[in-house]
């Protein structure tokens, strides 16, 4: 589907309409390199609340999924 081509192009696309006008150049200038680093930082807690996810609120971990049915017929 070629989705990395197309966000590649759109983003440049964007940056070049950024840099056609001055005020939208400091306005916007740096906000695809702001969204890169909140990025980068959120990558790190993504991948934990995924691992806990998985751990701990779904059947992957027998023990955990075993339990919460027991629960439930318990109710």
């Amino acid at each position: 589907m070629n989705t990395i081509e197309k966000k590649q192009e759109y983003e440049k696309r964007l940056t070049s309409w950024i840099n056609a006008d001055s005020n939208r150049k400091t306005k916007y200038g740096s906000i695809l390199d702001q969204y890169k680093a909140l990025y980068d930082q959120w990558k790190e807690y993504y991948l934990l609340y995924n691992y806990t996810n998985e751990s701990f609120f779904s059947n992957v971990a027998e023990a955990v999924g075993f339990a919460r049915n027991i629960r439930s017929l318990v109710n």
